[in-house]
């Protein structure tokens, strides 16, 4: 059984073919349409699904089951309509599912990207053992799913876990929300690339800033500081949720965030309820960027 993940990012478009295991085949991506038109960027989808549908027919010999969608914003996902996109525009109030489906004439179903992340560490990844936890993904934004008793806590109009837009800092910095001051805006893996712009007056990808902060104080310094805005947001998800686990994905993790989980574990400990905190754990995601791609398959698959 094989079905086709999309992994729908603010820079980058994936799509991926993935078996029942959890396993993903092969991948293809682009760079994500910044025009603003969403008939762009589905043009762009849809040749990077007939891509990855005709490497199944010849590789493997066998149908689709359909294709799974994982998108950067609220989704209202038994409709398959994309409310609203803070990084991406174009898509408000537009049914993706239904115009995915009259053109590809397979099975879709369509997911909160964050979500799709989640279930992929549930069912495959390094969440397997844990019952109660919260992934967030570190991209152009921040995205967030929550785990209560193994279940994905969707809320009443199932649009829970958009924990990147918590405002963190009242009045602070506009956020593609419209809001002021949202967790997104100062710990995304954007937001570190434009602290260390600020600093240094040159752009750096946030890999190079993580391999900087081993060995220049500065760049440390840094890091210190941003881990201080993520540690608050976290103690306070850990005094409502009381998770025994928080698990990181996204670019951010897969370019080295050692760093980052090191001062993460050092901030914590002055933050939330000491019962809590002192048996909570901060694991980085194991599936080293497919996590996208593999959930959104997943949605396809009897789990």
């Amino acid at each position: 059984m094989i079905s086709m993940g999309v992994d729908v990012g603010g820079t980058n478009l994936r799509v991926g073919a993935v078996n029942h295991e959890g396993e993903m085949l092969f991948s293809f991506k682009e760079s994500t349409p910044t025009d603003g038109s969403a008939e762009t960027l589905i043009q762009v989808l849809f040749q990077l699904v007939l891509q990855v549908q005709n490497q199944v027919q010849s590789q493997f010999h066998e149908p689709l089951v359909g294709l799974g969608l994982g998108w950067p914003g609220v989704v209202r996902k038994n409709e398959g309509v994309v409310l609203e996109t803070p990084n991406i525009r174009g898509f408000e109030q537009f049914p993706l599912k239904a115009r995915l489906e009259s053109v590809l004439n397979l099975r879709c179903e369509i997911e909160n990207d964050a979500n799709c992340a989640g279930l992929a560490e549930k069912h495959f990844g390094v969440a397997k053992t844990f019952q109660n936890f919260i992934l967030l993904t570190f991209g152009t934004g921040i995205g967030g799913a929550i785990f209560a008793n193994s279940q994905l806590l969707r809320g009443h109009s199932g649009l829970a876990g958009e924990i990147g837009h918590m405002c963190l800092h009242p009045g602070g910095l506009l956020c593609g929300c419209g809001s002021h001051g949202c967790l997104e805006k100062y710990v995304s893996a954007k937001a570190l690339e434009t602290r260390a712009l600020q600093k240094w007056n040159r752009p750096l990808a946030a890999r190079e800033i993580l391999e900087m902060s081993e060995s220049d104080a500065d760049a440390a310094l840094l890091i210190k500081d941003y881990v201080s805005d993520l540690s608050l947001a976290l103690g306070s998800l850990m005094n409502i949720f009381d998770p025994e686990a928080f698990v990181f994905s996204g670019g951010l993790f897969t370019t080295g965030g050692t760093p980052i989980l090191k001062e993460l574990k050092k901030q914590l400990t002055a933050q939330g309820y000491q019962s809590i905190k002192k048996n909570i754990s901060c694991v980085a995601s194991t599936l080293e960027g497919r996590a996208g791609i593999i959930g959104a398959a997943s949605l396809l698959f009897p789990i």
